[in-house]
């Protein structure tokens, strides 16, 4: 296959999002992201803005972990949620993602497997096959959602072609994850819906904590006979 998207992508997202995506819309998202890095910070950096899909192939992929943007103060590192770039304090909404599955496995928080030395780094999950999202590639320093509407073709794109595997365990992560809901048609997924996990940090009611979301990812994954993901 020689075309834009496999230059980009490896064969198996290259083909899938192909039927789903054209490589001229898929161009103009990149001219246009350029033009706005010269004149404004952009996160992530530019080797790191596909990087969800380097890391878990598309063949490999059996959880969608679906979110928002990228962190808009210079922590994002191309993962949905990860803050491997953050060396000073843990963002928001990692932190409370960390204590709820804290609360799903206090058995494990000493457990040093699978990368958890350096919990900020969530390229540990990514490597298990579970896909870090973001409906935004990309955002401006200081404005989130600020690219939201550039990346609303790419992303249905994306969940489309996840879509098309089977038995896939989706979490999706707020009201923007939400608005995809409805491209996920196959019957044999399994879809969980919870908060976006900073919301409760504004409007006092967070019901992201106590919701079980990682332990039901695992017990859905069991259900299917697939191995569990070590949060």
């Amino acid at each position: 296959m020689s075309s834009l998207f496999s230059s980009v992508f490896e064969e198996g997202w290259a083909t899938t999002l192909s039927k789903h995506f054209s490589e001229e819309k898929f161009k103009l998202i990149g001219i246009k992201i350029a033009t706005v890095r010269r004149n404004t910070t952009v996160y992530p950096d530019s080797k790191d803005v596909f990087k969800a899909f380097e890391l878990t192939k598309y063949q490999e992929v059996k959880v969608v972990i679906l979110g928002q943007d990228p962190y808009p103060e210079g922590s994002a590192d191309g993962l949905a949620f990860s803050n491997s770039k953050n060396t000073l304090h843990t963002s928001p909404s990692l932190k409370v993602i960390l204590d709820e599955i804290g609360r799903d496995y206090p058995e494990s928080l000493s457990d040093i497997n699978d990368g958890r030395l350096d919990p900020l780094d969530l390229s540990r999950w990514a490597k298990q096959g579970v896909l870090l999202l973001n409906t935004s590639l990309t955002v401006e320093k200081g404005k989130p959602g600020s690219h939201s509407l550039y990346w609303t073709g790419f992303t249905s794109a994306v969940v489309r072609s996840v879509n098309d595997k089977n038995d896939i365990v989706w979490l999706l992560m707020g009201a923007e994850a939400r608005r995809y809901q409805d491209l996920i048609t196959n019957p044999q997924h399994s879809i969980i819906n919870v908060i976006h996990p900073a919301a409760g940090l504004y409007s006092g009611h967070d019901t992201f904590v106590g919701s079980g979301c990682f332990r039901k990812v695992n017990e859905a994954l069991e259900a299917l006979n697939k191995k569990q993901i070590i949060w």
